[in-house]
C-alpha cells in the first residue's frame, strides 16, 4: 500500500513513521514542504518528485555516492558501524527526482521489491553547457569526433559538464536545439565532474557510444549522438532542460568574443567564465576540446594551489600550526620585445600554391598533401626586432580571407615564420617556439598552421600583411603571371631571396629542387 498527503495528527505522524518506514513506503506528511525547484526548498534540500509522479516535496540532499542496494531498515538517525555511510530508507530511495528504475514497489505478499538505487537529478546550476561547436574545422583537423571522417554535421558536438562532487541522474534531461529536443537515455548517470558530449552524428563503429559508459578516446566522458539539428554558424541559443522541463543551463553564442569559424565556442575559465573562442584559450591554439577542460585537462583535476595571504599564514602561526614557507607568484610574461613592423620590414619570400602530387612533402609529416603541404614563408629582412604581436596574414584570390594572426612573438633580424596550410609538421608548431627540423644551427625558424583554411589559388592571387586595425598592407606577394606561375608543382620565391624578382624554385635553385620552407632557395640559412 502508499500513504499519500493525509491530514494528521503529530502523534499519528510519529505512529506512521514506524510502522510505515519499516516497510519503505513512501510518505510525504509530517509537515513536508511543497515545491517545484530546489530554489524553493530551504538551504541543504533539493526538490524530489512524490510516488504519484505528479506533485514534487523538498528533502534534505543526501550525501555519499549512489548504487548502493537499500537495506529496507527503516533510519532512526543513527550512524552505520565502522565508518559506514547512512542507510537510506526505502521511502528516501524511491524519491531521486523521478528517475527511472528509482522506487521501490510493494510485491504480493508485503514484501518490498528493490531496484537499483540512482542518483538524484540535477537541479538548476549542477548541470552547465561548456563548449559548443557549430563549424568544424576543413579537413582533417575538423574530426572532433575522432572517427576518422571529417563531417560538417556529424562533427558539430555540445559539451555538459556535471559542476559537483557527486553522479547526477541525467535520464531524460533535454538538450533544446531550435525547439527540436535530444533526451539522454533512461539509466544515465553522469558522473561527478565529468562530462557528456553530444556529437551530431558519425562514429557508427565506436563500441563506447551511446553506451554511458566513460569514453577512452575523450577524457572518461560520456559520448552520445546524436543532436537533434544541425548547429548555426551564425548564432543561435541551446537550452538544457530537465525531464519535467526545468530550464537547467543555456548557451549563446554568436555575437561578441563568442563566435569565430573553425573552432568551437567555449567557456573561459571553464565552466565559470565567459564565452570565448577556443583557439584564443590555450597556447595550444587548438580548435576544441570535447570532454575535457580547454587545456586537455579532466574536468576532476584539481586547481591549481594558491599560495596563503599574509593574513592566513599570521594565522595559521597564532593557532600553532607549522607554516610552510610558500614559493613566490609566477609572474605573468613579459610583453613580446620589438617594435612595430612598418612597410619593408617583413618580407614574404616564398609561396607554395601546388604541391607536386609525388614529390610534394613540404610540411615533412610524411604524406604528401595537396593541400595542406601548401605554404607561405615570410622574413624578417630589417635589422630590427619586431613585435609580431596582431599581425594579420590574407590571402585574396576570388575573395580576401584572413587565415592567420599572430599571437605573441618577437621575430629578430633573419628570423623566418613559416605558415603551413595543415598536415603535422615535425617539431615545435603553433607554440612560439623555434622548430630545429625546419631551421638553421643559431638561426630561428618559427612553424604555425593556418587558423583558418583558404587555398593558394594555382592561378594566381596575393598574399598581404597587415598590423591589427590598419587596412593598408605592410608587405605582399603577388603571382600567377610570367616567370610566378603558381600551377607548375612547385613554389615560387623571390631570387634573390628578399630582394629580387619572383621566379620558379627550380629556376632559383642550382639544384633544381622544388622548395624551402624556412630558408633561402638554395637551402642554406638567412
Amino acid at each position: 500500500m502508499f500513504v499519500r498527503h493525509w491530514s494528521i495528527t503529530g502523534v499519528q505522524c510519529v505512529f506512521l513513521f514506524l510502522i510505515l518506514g519499516s516497510l519503505g513506503v513512501l510518505y510525504t506528511a509530517c509537515g513536508a514542504k511543497s515545491c517545484k525547484t530546489a530554489l524553493d526548498c530551504p538551504a541543504g534540500e533539493v526538490c524530489l518528485l512524490n510516488s504519484d509522479g505528479k506533485t514534487r516535496f523538498c528533502k534534505t540532499k543526501p550525501d555519499g555516492g549512489f548504487g548502493a542496494e537499500p537495506s529496507g531498515e527503516p533510519t532512526t538517525g543513527d550512524s552505520k558501524a565502522d565508518g559506514d555511510s547512512s542507510e537510506k530508507t526505502g521511502s528516501e530511495s524511491g524519491n531521486n527526482g523521478g528517475n527511472d528504475g528509482g522506487s521501490e514497489s510493494v510485491a504480493e505478499g508485503g514484501s518490498v521489491e528493490d531496484k537499483p538505487e540512482l542518483p538524484p537529478g540535477p537541479q538548476t546550476g549542477e548541470l552547465v553547457i561548456n563548449e559548443v561547436l557549430a563549424d568544424p574545422p576543413v579537413g582533417a583537423a575538423g574530426d572532433s569526433n575522432k572517427d576518422g571522417t571529417r563531417e560538417s554535421s556529424g562533427d558539430e558536438f555540445v559539451e555538459i559538464v556535471n559542476t559537483t562532487k557527486s553522479g547526477l541522474n541525467i535520464s531524460g534531461v533535454v538538450i533544446d536545439v531550435g525547439g527540436k529536443t535530444y533526451a539522454f537515455p533512461a539509466g544515465t548517470v553522469l558522473p561527478a565532474e565529468t562530462a557528456a558530449v553530444v556529437f551530431g552524428g558519425g562514429m557508427a563503429s565506436d563500441t563506447e557510444v551511446n553506451q554511458g559508459k566513460p569514453h577512452s578516446k575523450f577524457g572518461g566522458a560520456l559520448v552520445f549522438t546524436k543532436l537533434p539539428a544541425s548547429l548555426l554558424n551564425g548564432g543561435a541559443t541551446i537550452t538544457l532542460k530537465s525531464a519535467d522541463g526545468v530550464v537547467l543551463s543555456t548557451f549563446t553564442y554568436g555575437t561578441g568574443d563568442c563566435k569565430g569559424d573553425d573552432q568551437s565556442l567555449t567557456l573561459s575559465p571553464d565552466l565559470t567564465g565567459s564565452c570565448k573562442a577556443h583557439k584564443t584559450t590555450n597556447a595550444q591554439a587548438s580548435p576544441f576540446s570535447p570532454g575535457t577542460r580547454t587545456d586537455g585537462g579532466k574536468f576532476s583535476d584539481p586547481p591549481a594551489e594558491v599560495p596563503p595571504t599574509e593574513a592566513s599564514g599570521e594565522a595559521a602561526i597564532d593557532a600553532g600550526e607549522a607554516v610552510t614557507e610558500q614559493p613566490p607568484a609566477e609572474l605573468p610574461p613579459e610583453p613580446p620585445a620589438g617594435q612595430t613592423p612598418a612597410s619593408g620590414d617583413l618580407v614574404i619570400n616564398e609561396l607554395h600554391s601546388d604541391p607536386d602530387s609525388a614529390k610534394g612533402d613540404a610540411n615533412k609529416d610524411g604524406a604528401v598533401s595537396t593541400s595542406s603541404d601548401e605554404f607561405i614563408e615570410i622574413v624578417n629582412g630589417s635589422t630590427k626586432t619586431l613585435n609580431m604581436t596582431g599581425v594579420e596574414v590574407y590571402i585574396n584570390t576570388t575573395s580576401k580571407v584572413k587565415v592567420f594572426t599572430f599571437g605573441a612573438l618577437s621575430l629578430g633580424p633573419n628570423d623566418v615564420v613559416v605558415l603551413f596550410a595543415g598536415g603535422s609538421p615535425p617539431g615545435d608548431v603553433g607554440n612560439g617556439k623555434p622548430n630545429t627540423i625546419f631551421g638553421c644551427v643559431g638561426k630561428k625558424v618559427f612553424v604555425y598552421k593556418y587558423q583558418k583554411s583558404k587555398a593558394l589559388a594555382n592561378g594566381g592571387g596575393t598574399v598581404s600583411l597587415q598590423n591589427p586595425g590598419d587596412a593598408t598592407a605592410i608587405a605582399q606577394f603577388v603571382y600567377g603571371t610570367g616567370s610566378c606561375k603558381g600551377d607548375q608543382n612547385q613554389s615560387v620565391t623571390l631570387s634573390p631571396d628578399l630582394t629580387g624578382t619572383c621566379k620558379l624554385h627550380s629556376d632559383a635553385d642550382t639544384n633544381k629542387s622544388l622548395f624551402s620552407p624556412g630558408r633561402k632557395a638554395d637551402g642554406t640559412c638567412f
